[in-house]
């Protein structure tokens, strides 16, 4: 019976299409077909050799694309019409054609699955790379063999203004040098698992989060990741945290100096003014022609009594004197309770800290000077800070809310802590009185000395055994008011 084979005219204008694959490949493809073909025609065709066709098929497909696997495919079937052997017999010729053409199907079926999950793969490559652009950090990729640069995003190509494909990883790393701990981030590497560390640009100084660690890259080769993100803003916001911190603190001391000068100064003017007329009248009594003793023995005692009086106060003064007046501005109570909340931010762990800032109190202007009324927002909520770790409950709990009331601004802070006594609640804003063991004494006075000194009031109330509320008012002045 006569055996047509295939038509090779239609396979060579695919195979003249498809001169664009890698040539290597589908050369190789063609030999391992040439093989199979061979081994097949050896057998007799008795061990069905055909279905090995798919591997050079496959590899035609996965390497040199669906045109070089659909003509390796071609061959296949080609070949295997040659290699059948001529003894062989059919009841029907159609039944030859039949499995010619379903093998012929099926290495198609197999070129378009595996066309199809080739490219499946490379679209979720190409997103995977898509991302890594788009994101807002600098992303390169080094081999672990030999340290090349299997990848770089393009921020960091435009970051360090050159092509990084192909170069080492110490361009990189020479340019951004960690600052940090290296030997824990190289031993993050070592120990398989990612690392964090910090870096700096030796030309721009801006700083860098890192973050590495071992990736398998394409063909299961070991690689490392390195994440870059750009975190300049947030060390120098740090850094003004610290410096707005230090400041606080600063215009704290100085106000207690102040404070403490005005107090001293006034109430040790009296008793130095006293000793000075007594020595004065004893100076007197004891010139006279006739020099009354005993009437310049009494005014000297009255000069030591006052001297001791000047030494019990320097030791023990109870009250102060208004300070100086504040620098006055306008603005908005909300931004100072964020500041100071910011402020006392690392003295707040372990309690939890409710704000409930009125939108109405934010939009009324107060006539105030912010540096003084922020320190009595953080006097505050140190002290409520303090009460609420002091009672030992499972959950210490601060409040801090704003309102308008009665043409005033209304600022409350409230603690779960045990309360106040009657007694210490009658010295509270006494100078130098204090419930806190090593406490100076000064906080409430000084917070109730600005208060006033902005025409406000502070005052407290006690929850009975619950905690306690200190509030302050601040009145609310017209715009045109406050620069009169």
């Amino acid at each position: 019976m006569k055996r047509d084979s295939f038509s090779l005219h239609g396979l060579h204008r695919l195979y003249l299409a498809s001169t664009r694959t890698p040539a290597r490949t589908v050369s190789l493809a063609l030999l391992m077909a040439g093989v199979i073909a061979v081994a097949d025609l050896i057998t007799g065709y008795e061990v069905r050799l055909a279905v090995l066709y798919m591997l050079p098929i496959a590899v035609a497909t996965w390497r040199a694309g669906i045109r070089a696997g659909i003509f390796v495919a071609g061959i296949a079937v080609v070949s295997w019409s040659v290699s059948f052997h001529p003894d062989h017999r059919y009841s029907s010729e159609l039944f030859y054609f039949w499995e010619g053409g379903a093998l012929g199907a099926t290495f198609l079926i197999t070129v378009f699955l595996l066309a199809r999950l080739h490219d499946a793969l490379g679209d979720a490559d190409r997103r995977f790379r898509e991302v890594l652009q788009g994101l807002a950090a600098y992303v390169y990729v080094t081999s672990e063999q030999n340290g090349k640069i299997l990848y770089a995003n393009q921020p960091l190509e435009r970051l360090l203004g050159m092509d990084l494909a192909g170069r080492h990883g110490d361009v990189v790393s020479q340019r951004i040098c960690a600052t940090g701990d290296t030997m824990n981030a190289n031993a993050g590497l070592a120990r398989h698992s990612f690392s964090y560390y910090e870096a700096r640009d030796r030309l721009s100084g801006r700083s860098f989060g890192v973050q590495a660690g071992p990736v398998s890259w394409e063909s299961r080769e070991l690689a490392h990741l390195h994440v870059l993100t750009d975190i300049t803003e947030q060390k120098e916001a740090a850094v003004l945290k610290f410096r707005h911190r230090e400041m606080v603190g600063k215009t704290s001391r100085m106000a207690v100096l102040a404070e403490i000068a005005t107090m001293l100064g006034h109430e040790l003017n009296q008793p130095l003014m006293a000793i000075t007329t007594y020595n004065s009248a004893g100076k007197i009594l004891l010139s006279q022609d006739v020099p009354d003793i005993a009437a310049a023995i009494s005014s000297l005692d009255k000069s030591a009594a006052q001297a001791a009086r000047a030494s019990e106060i320097v030791s023990r003064t109870r009250s102060f004197l208004q300070r100086r007046a504040p620098s006055m501005l306008s603005a908005g109570i909300n931004a100072l309770i964020r500041d100071a909340v910011q402020t006392m931010e690392p003295d707040m762990r372990g309690i939890l800290l409710d704000v409930d800032d009125s939108a109405t109190a934010s939009l009324v202007p107060i006539s105030m000077d912010p540096t003084l009324i922020e320190q009595v927002i953080v006097n505050l909520l140190s002290n409520a800070a303090d009460a609420a770790r002091s009672a030992g409950r499972d959950m210490p709990r601060i409040g801090i809310s704003t309102a308008v009331d009665d043409g005033a601004v209304v600022v409350s802070v409230q603690d779960n802590g045990e309360g106040i006594s009657s007694d210490a609640a009658a010295k509270l804003y006494d100078a130098f009185f204090t419930t806190k063991s090593g406490g100076l004494g000064l906080g409430l006075s000084i917070c109730r000395s600005i208060v006033e000194a902005h025409h406000g009031q502070l005052e407290h109330h006690d929850l009975g055994g619950a905690g306690t509320v200190f509030s302050f008012r601040l009145p609310i002045v017209h715009t045109q008011e406050t620069h009169q």
